[in-house]
């Protein structure tokens, strides 16, 4: 009896050590994301509601918004806010408006240099179906940060007015701004501990410069459509930032190095299964010697790879030699192909003029440097699927 009693409590021991693989945890997954790249000090949000347009790339029916102060020089006060489905421009649509909490507050401090997420709120939405996030600021914010160049349309209300935040209305939104203000992140509640992240880490080439405003266009976007499809649990987050460099800090808008933005724009994201890198195109036409990028893209991939995640390195587009030094284009170009540490995309044969292949071909380019969207789509398709599908494995540590 007692050999019984004692085989019968180690049993529930083991158990209470080893959760039934049956009941899977419920977790936080990356639906989208957009890189801080510096702050707005062209107008003072104090006094005024932002409403910012995002597209989730993974759908779901309880989420939660990230706002982050990462490179503001005050703490950010943030009153109400407010999520719900977009009807187009600034208005929302019917039943659809949702008020976020945070601790069960309506309103928010977040101190300098940090990111704070909202409490879960339940709104169903699909992949790529548009959502509105409004926020509130009060008091006086002369330098918000954002993501400068977001390829969408962003709406701000007339200064010194109360809170709109909760107004399915757009009418007094009659401030139309390029960035996303703000708001940096939105995650999903899911169940499978399949679902993982793949950054997608560059520059204004991974931020869509050139793709169609509003139309969710861009590589990462494309490529995220080209998942669904699949049916592959993977979120692509977009960490492009227009105008930034690998081994030094851009001028105007184009954010800390990629060096020094690896950690928090990808490498902290929920549930990393890889980071494609596409960058470098900026350092060269700047004359930083291809040597310099291609020990910066070395130390990149390294920390990637020590961070348990896959590293994957894109190929150097073509820029008809207008921009940047295309011999050495060629030489960072020819590292990459060598890698073995880290996977390789030819992204540079997928829009290289086969007659001239230091160009574009022009029907897939919006200018010299940027795809349009035909090319974006195009860059999407070089991505194997077969290297994603091996992404998707159950892993026992999370993030």
């Amino acid at each position: 009896m007692r050999s019984w009693l004692a085989a019968g409590l180690l049993v529930l021991a083991v158990a209470a050590f080893c959760p039934a693989r049956t009941s899977a945890a419920v977790h936080w997954a990356a639906s989208w994301g957009a890189a801080p790249s510096d702050v707005d000090r062209t107008i003072d949000y104090g006094r005024r509601t932002a409403r910012v347009i995002v597209a989730p790339h993974r759908g779901g029916a309880v989420f939660r918004v990230g706002f982050s102060n990462r490179l503001g020089d005050a703490p950010l006060r943030i009153g109400p806010a407010t999520i719900g489905r977009s009807a187009g421009g600034a208005e929302i649509k019917p039943g659809s408006l949702r008020r976020l909490r945070f601790d069960g507050r309506r309103s928010l401090k977040i101190p300098t240099g940090e990111q704070r997420f909202s409490d879960p709120v339940r709104l169903r939405a699909a992949a790529f179906e548009r959502l509105a996030v409004s926020t509130y600021l009060p008091g006086r914010h002369p330098a918000v940060t954002r993501h400068a160049i977001a390829v969408d349309h962003a709406y701000v209300t007339q200064p010194g007015g109360r809170s709109y935040a909760d107004r399915r209305s757009g009418r007094a939104f009659r401030h139309v701004i390029g960035s996303w203000v703000a708001v940096d992140a939105l995650q999903v509640r899911r169940r499978s501990c399949r679902q993982g992240t793949i950054v997608a880490f560059g520059d204004s080439i991974t931020d869509g410069f050139g793709a169609t405003i509003g139309a969710d266009r861009r590589w990462p976007d494309q490529l995220q459509r080209r998942l669904i499809r699949r049916h592959l649990p993977l979120t692509v987050l977009n960490a492009g930032i227009s105008g930034n460099l690998v081994t030094r800090k851009a001028d105007l808008f184009g954010g800390a190095s990629g060096l020094e933005r690896l950690r928090p724009d990808a490498l902290s994201q929920p549930r990393l299964r890889a980071v494609l890198i596409l960058q470098g195109i900026n350092d060269l036409a700047a004359g930083v010697p291809a040597a310099k990028v291609i020990a910066g893209l070395r130390r990149m991939t390294a920390r990637v790879s020590r961070a348990g995640a896959l590293p994957i390195l894109g190929t150097l587009t073509p820029t008809s030699r207008t921009y940047g030094d295309e011999a050495a284009r060629l030489k960072v170009n020819e590292w990459i192909a060598r890698q073995r540490r880290a996977r390789v995309v030819d992204f540079a044969r997928a829009l290289a003029d086969p007659v001239d292949p230091a160009s574009g071909l022009a029907r897939h380019m919006s200018d010299p440097v940027h795809p349009d969207d035909s090319g974006y789509r195009r860059m999407a398709g070089e991505v194997p699927m077969s290297l994603l599908e091996r992404l998707t494995r159950c892993r026992e540590r999370r993030r």
